[in-house]
This record gives C-alpha cells, structure tokens and sequence, in this order.
C-alpha cells in the first residue's frame, strides 16, 4: 500500500515544498495538494517524484528498508544483463556479417573452379 509518510518524510527531508515539487512533476499545485491531503496520487506522480527524489517506487509503499534495497540490487543486476545482452548482440551481428563474407568468397571460388573446369574440359 502506498505510504504518504514515505512521500511526506521525504518533501520534508530534502527541504522540497509542495509547490517547487509541483512544478517539477508538471501539475498544478492545487491538483498535487489536493492530492497529498486526500491520498490519491495517481501512478503518474508516484513515478514522477520517485524520479525526481532518485528513489525506486517501492520506496514509497509499505516495504521494509531489506526489500527495497533487495528491489534496488535486482534492477541493477538487471541493467548489467542488459548491457551483456547487447554486447553478446553486436558480436553475433559482427559473426553474421562475417559468415556472409565467406559464404560470398566460397561461391565466388566454386563458380572460378567451374569456370576454370569448363575452361580445361
């Protein structure tokens, strides 16, 4: 569940108002007050101040401090996969194009041997 203390404990930590977050995350600041004193932020801010504050979203809903760094560590073994994963890519598109090149020169060998074969035969 989302945990506006979370959000409040934060905007107050790092000296941030409701109106400076306001304009950051691009809504008015009635709409983003309104808001925090109903609880009813949408998606959209809870992404929008999670980037802003640098915090992974579960920071902000009802996790221990284990979890997110758990979450956080998960996400970053993630992004090295991804680097891998492009990494191994390029090498298979550099193997590929390789391949073509020398299926390329072995046609252009065996039509020189037919050629050189209807030359002597």
């Amino acid at each position: 569940m989302l945990n506006y203390d979370n959000i409040l404990s934060v905007l107050n930590s790092q000296k941030t108002s409701e109106r400076k977050l306001s304009s950051i995350i691009g809504i008015p600041y009635s709409t983003l007050h309104s808001r925090l004193t109903r609880r009813n932020l949408t998606p959209n801010d809870i992404e929008k101040i999670a980037a802003f504050y640098k915090k992974p979203i579960a920071y902000f809903f009802d996790k221990t401090e284990d979890e997110i760094e758990k979450m956080s560590l998960d996400c970053k073994e993630c992004k090295k996969k991804d680097k891998k994963i492009e990494q191994l890519e390029k090498q298979i598109n550099g193997l590929t194009k390789k391949l073509a090149e020398i299926q390329d020169s072995y046609i252009q060998l065996l039509e020189h041997t037919q050629d050189l074969g209807k030359k002597c035969g």
